[in-house]
């Protein structure tokens, strides 16, 4: 498993290759402000498009829920863009932001086969969001 993440132009970009398990994603969503300067805005755009596989279970999804919201609740506005072209891990990560809507998440999540359409989405709610 291996993760990176980089800040440009106010949004996070990590890329996420191989196995993707609830220790992985706990720890990477506990340190997702590291790299966030302090505009009340949370963007970032997860790229999953070397992952192998998912290896979360229900119970996993609902905790990992409850984490992101804690995570972002310092935020404002929080919005993140999952790129996921492998038919297996957009189903996975398409749950993931189902359980997000019905915890009622403050944090947008939308997940996407195009790169370019995520990045588009993001850039644009960020947009929005510093012109209120």
């Amino acid at each position: 498993m291996c993760i990176w993440s980089e800040l440009k132009d106010g949004i996070v970009f990590t890329k996420v290759a191989n196995d993707i398990d609830f220790d992985l994603v706990s720890n990477k969503v506990r340190s997702s402000d590291t790299l966030i300067e302090s505009t009340g805005i949370y963007a970032e755009l997860i790229d999953l498009s070397e992952c192998d596989s998912v290896d979360l279970n229900s119970n996993e999804m609902v905790k990992l829920t409850g984490l992101i919201e804690d995570a972002f609740e310092k935020f404002e506005k929080s919005f993140v863009a999952v790129y996921a072209p492998n038919d297996y891990v957009y189903g996975i990560t398409s749950m993931m932001q189902n359980y997000a809507v019905l915890n009622d998440s403050s944090a947008r999540v939308e997940t996407f086969r195009d790169k370019e359409k995520a990045l588009n989405w993001l850039e644009h709610c960020v947009s929005l969001a510093k012109s209120l």
